[in-house]
């Protein structure tokens, strides 16, 4: 099994990877300054760092086998239906909500929806004014603009600025 992802989430899961790494560092490095003490006082905190040196390995375990499936592609540079790599405006029928993401396959950076949630799924194939539902009839939301996976870089700018 793989999943096929653009380039930009396999930068963002070796990012986190390095992350992980660094906080794992830090932790360690606290835990041996603790026990160079040993005056005793130290020993819960020697404690917790073992109960985050073990979080921070099942992080990365995690994150190891996310890399370990992905199959990086080259998102088509279109916007006339939805692929993975494409910025995506949809609008909450109910409440008139816009909201704006990227399509791809693994939500590991921000403003992403995965081709494997509910809607991400329904979102593919789909072109601008298609209204899909999700969530058993629940909820019903209508494509209103598909960018290019170009788009992206803008995308992320204007998301920044106040």
């Amino acid at each position: 099994m793989s999943i096929s992802v653009t380039q930009r989430v396999r930068d963002a899961l070796l990012n986190s990877r390095k992350i992980l790494f660094q906080e794992l560092e830090c932790v360690r490095e606290s835990m041996d300054i603790g026990a160079a003490t040993g005056d005793g006082w130290h020993d819960e905190g020697y404690k917790l760092g073992i109960a985050n040196e073990l979080r921070i390995a099942s992080q990365l375990f995690a994150n190891a086998r996310q890399l370990g499936l992905c199959s990086v592609i080259i998102p088509e540079e279109q916007n006339d239906i939805v692929k993975i790599g494409n910025v995506v405006e949809v609008k909450y029928l109910w409440d008139n909500k816009k909201i704006i993401f990227v399509v791809d396959g693994i939500p590991s950076y921000n403003d992403v929806c995965s081709v494997n949630s509910p809607l991400g799924c329904s979102l593919i194939g789909k072109k601008k004014g298609d209204v899909i539902t999700i969530d058993g009839g629940n909820v019903r939301v209508r494509i209103e603009k598909i960018f290019p996976p170009s788009y992206y870089s803008t995308f992320e700018q204007t998301r920044k600025d106040p």
